[in-house]
């Protein structure tokens, strides 16, 4: 029987992961109204997935993340049977919704994986042998106070983010 632990990733490391443009790993952020002050900038938009907490918490909408990650052996653009994978949890501070969400995830790599879920061949079914869950330690949160000042490279800010910054610049610059 395997089982999915759930281990904690430091914002440095994935930093470097991001720099060096890295594509095993995705980003599942949980946020929801706390979502309003952008995300992490990953190398590929397929990369960065927002679902609130409790739409991920639906075994369905979990399995489709999964699909859409190409873990599925049915999905077309699947070609790599030991594909490696992190998925990379986070909220605001990552102490509640961000772990909770790695768990409810590993919860369902391991009924999928050991065939528990409904006595399918899910083996045949999912590609998981290299699939790790992972939370960002310190959440978006530490992520966006520590990257800060590399925030092009890093975060990604929300439409109505640019705007008011920009306005904000301006109104500093008649001051």
């Amino acid at each position: 029987m395997k089982e999915f632990s759930i281990s904690y990733i430091e914002p440095e490391d994935l930093k470097t992961r991001i720099l060096q443009q890295d594509t095993s790993f995705a980003i599942i952020d949980v946020r929801d109204y706390d979502y309003g002050s952008g995300h992490i900038k990953t190398p590929t938009p397929q990369q960065y997935h927002h679902i609130p907490i409790d739409e991920l918490i639906q075994p369905e909408r979990a399995r489709q993340l999964l699909s859409d990650l190409s873990l599925s052996n049915n999905n077309q653009n699947n070609q790599n049977n030991a594909k490696s994978m992190d998925l990379i949890f986070h909220c605001f501070y990552s102490q509640q919704r961000g772990p909770y969400g790695a768990q409810k995830m590993s919860s369902l790599l391991e009924d999928l994986y050991n065939n528990e879920d409904d006595g399918g061949d899910h083996q045949q079914e999912w590609n998981l042998n290299g699939v790790n869950v992972k939370v960002l330690r310190g959440g978006w949160g530490l992520w966006r106070t520590r990257f800060y000042l590399e925030r092009d490279s890093l975060i990604v800010p929300l439409e109505s983010d640019s705007s008011s910054s920009s306005s904000e610049s301006e109104q500093d610059d008649d001051e």
